[in-house]
């Protein structure tokens, strides 16, 4: 599905265009070895450095909002949510990406100045590879 995707992606490819893809864990390397090199020398990971344990949380909190506000929401259940994303190959992703990563901690309960900072990092590594031949 990502060698496809990735094919698409070439179609759309236009100066100045930024297109976004969202990869969930455990295996965000294995991931970004999908994409052909056409797409990669061109592209930047944002890795949102979270812990599990805070992901997990931030959704009990956001389905108890949307109850308390009368929305039927439900959520998985922890013990396969940890199944699905419970590793997570931070590490090797730093170490081994074909591309630069700007990795975003997003670990404290209001994280949006950290995010701040992350997205200005973000902008100024997406000026580089822009500004490469």
């Amino acid at each position: 599905m990502l060698q496809e995707l990735s094919s698409d992606l070439t179609g759309l490819a236009v100066r100045g265009r930024i297109i976004f893809i969202e990869f969930s864990r455990p295996d965000n390397l294995r991931a970004l070895k999908n994409f052909s090199q056409q797409i990669l020398s061109n592209a930047l990971a944002i890795y949102l450095d979270v812990s599990f344990e805070t992901c997990w949380q931030r959704n009990v909190d956001r389905i108890k909002r949307l109850k308390d506000q009368g929305i039927d929401a439900h959520y998985v259940p922890k013990e396969r949510m940890e199944k699905s994303y419970g590793k997570d190959d931070k590490d090797q992703l730093m170490a081994e990406s074909p591309i630069p990563v700007v990795s975003i901690p997003t670990e404290e309960r209001d994280a949006f100045n950290e995010l701040d900072k992350g997205i200005e990092k973000a902008l100024e590594k997406i000026k580089e590879i822009r500004s490469l031949p």
